[in-house]
Formats: C-alpha cells, structure tokens, sequence
C-alpha cells in the first residue's frame, strides 16, 4: 500500500471516528443538558435540613413562652379578681337595695316612708361607694385588660409568622420529595456518573467537542459533591463527607469508620477505565453496618484527607450513595490512620499515619 494511500485511509478513519463521536455526543448534550437542569432547579436548597431543625426549635421556645404567659396570665387573673372582689360585693349589695327601693310607698304610712327613704339613702351610700371604689380599680382593670390585648396581638403577629415559615418549609421539603421519592435522587447521580463513563470510553478521544462536554460533567459532579458537603455540614449530627481522588477523577466519600472497605459505584470504576479489575459479586458492609453487594477490585492509588495510600482494597457497588456522594471511604483506606475526629473543626476529620 502506498505512503498517500495510507495517509488518506487514516483521514477517512479520523473522520469517521469524529463523526461517531459528533454522534454520540448529540445524545451526551441532551443528557447533560437536562441533568444540569435539575441541578439548577432541584438541588439549590442545602439548608433545608438545618432550617427544619432550627424551625423546630423555634415552636418549641414559642410553645414554652405560651404556657408561660398562660400561667401568668392565670395568676394575674387571681390577683385582679381578688383585687376587685370588693366591689363585686358591693354590686350584690346594690342589686339587693335596688330591689328594696323598688315599690315605693303611697305615703299613708309616715313609718314606711321613713323605712323607704333611709334604705333610698343606704342605697345612694353603696353607689357612691361603689362609684369611688371603681374609679380607684378601673385604671387597673384597663391596664390589664390593654395587656391581654398587647398580648394576644403579638401572639397572633408571632403564630402568623411561623404558620408561613412553615408552609415555606412545607414547599421545599416537597420539591425535594418529589425530587428523591423512589430513590431518585440516587438515580440522578447514577445518571451523571454513566454519562462520565460514557464519555471517557467514546471513541475519538482527545476530541475537542468531547472534551468540552467531559469538563462539564466533571464541573457537575464537582458541584454536586458541594452541594452534598454543605448541606451535610448544615444538618445536627450529619454525616462527614470528604473529598478523595481515584485515578485522574476527583470524588467524594462518606467517612465511615464502620465500613469494612472503600466502596464506589461500577459506573466511575468503568469511567476509570478499571472494570476488567473486578471480581464476581460478593457481600460487604455499607453505611451503618447495612449489608450490600459488591465486586472487588484494587485502586492503584487513593487520596482523601491529605493522605495517600496505594494499592487499596475496594468493592464496586450498583450505585452511588446520593447526590454528589459516590461512595464510602472505609477500612481498607483508614486502617493506615490514627484519626481524630472534632465535628466543630474544619477539616472535622484528621489522619495521621499509623505507626
């Protein structure tokens, strides 16, 4: 075969390979294109958690100041009512003169007419008296009475206030309800995951088109990790998340000391390029303790932490573990370690060689 026959036979190939990689990556732009969609408009809430906690908290302080005002508006109730218990009396006692003055005599009995105008004046000394008494007590009676009301409008400004932060919480919690229900929020980082590997093992390789897509993948899964680390970090007694490295693929682990090995999904083993290095399916021991399949294979190298340990022992599972969460840093990683774990430090974990 001539020299151009050959160099013409390699530009018909280069097209060919383009045009395959052009092809597939109308389907790979479609695909990323709606993954980065979702991220925008599903995974934007990473407070939502702490927010609730924090919620919580707030009705239970609001609760606490409604029994507390309940009680006190209780005993100053008593002490009004005592207060006031004088002139209740004498309002039996002038409903009782009243009754007394009320048929007047026809003036033939000068005794009765006697008898009727001392009780008329009897009756006219416990108005006044009552009169005076409740000038003295009125003040005091509106004052309370301007208090409850101060009161019950701050109570219903305050409930109105917690009603709408509520139904707010109620709107996020849902989107991301609707977001994860069946686990589709594992789903999606499967997804972005596939499409990495997907992109990798395409022919045309080093396509500039292709590359550019590959970035965007790897700044979505890099943003998604954030996502996931921020909104760990905002949770009461979250998980530790950290980032790690595999190959040339940047990662981010759930630290569990109780995992008996690292664990990452088959679809970055496969980006990775290392799924020929997998054994068959065998059991091992997830977050939690919680039992799972998985198929071994050796990392060349692995680093998290500022440290870095080679040939390490892992298991490929079916799936990631969440949004932006694509495996588990485990024994077979953190054995080499002393660590040191302060959740109020940054970093929160520390590893220092073993020795």
């Amino acid at each position: 075969m001539s020299h151009p026959l050959k160099s013409l036979l390699w530009l018909l190939l280069s097209l060919a390979l383009g045009g395959m990689a052009r092809a597939a990556g109308t389907d790979w732009t479609g695909r990323l294109a709606a993954l980065e969609a979702t991220a925008r408009s599903a995974l934007n809430d990473t407070t939502l958690l702490a927010d609730q906690y924090a919620f919580t908290t707030k009705i239970n302080r609001f609760n606490t100041r409604v029994a507390d005002l309940q009680n006190e508006n209780a005993a100053a109730k008593s002490k009004l009512d005592a207060e006031t218990e004088p002139l209740r009396a004498l309002e039996k006692q002038i409903e009782a003169g009243s009754a007394r003055i009320k048929n007047r005599p026809d003036g033939r009995s000068s005794s009765e007419v006697s008898r009727y105008n001392a009780a008329v004046e009897s009756y006219n000394r416990l108005v006044d008296k009552q009169r005076t008494l409740a000038g003295k007590l009125n003040p005091r009676i509106q004052a309370e009475s301007d208090r409850l009301e101060r009161l019950q409008l701050t109570h219903n400004a305050e409930r109105k206030t917690l009603d709408a932060e509520a139904e707010a919480l109620r709107r996020r919690q849902t989107a991301w309800d609707t977001f994860s229900r069946d686990g589709g929020d594992v789903r999606y980082q499967n997804e972005v995951n596939r499409l990495l590997a997907d992109i990798r093992l395409s022919p045309g390789n080093g396509t500039q088109y292709r590359d550019s897509l590959l970035a965007r993948v790897r700044t979505l899964r890099r943003t998604l990790a954030e996502w996931a680390i921020a909104r760990s970090s905002t949770q009461p007694n979250g998980l530790i998340l950290v980032t790690a490295q595999a190959g040339d693929e940047p990662m981010c682990f759930i630290f569990d000391t109780g995992a008996q090995a690292v664990t990452l999904p088959q679809d970055l083993v496969r980006a990775l390029g290392w799924q020929n290095r997998m054994g068959e399916e065998e059991s091992v021991v997830g977050v939690g303790g919680a039992k799972t399949k998985g198929r071994p294979l050796l990392l060349p190298g692995l680093s998290s932490l500022g440290q870095t340990v080679r040939d390490v022992s892992a298991s490929a599972i079916a799936t990631a573990e969440g949004v932006g969460v694509d495996g588990l840093l485990g024994q077979t990683f953190l054995k080499n370690f002393r660590i040191t774990i302060d959740p109020r430090a940054k970093p929160q974990v520390v590893l220092q060689p073993a020795r």
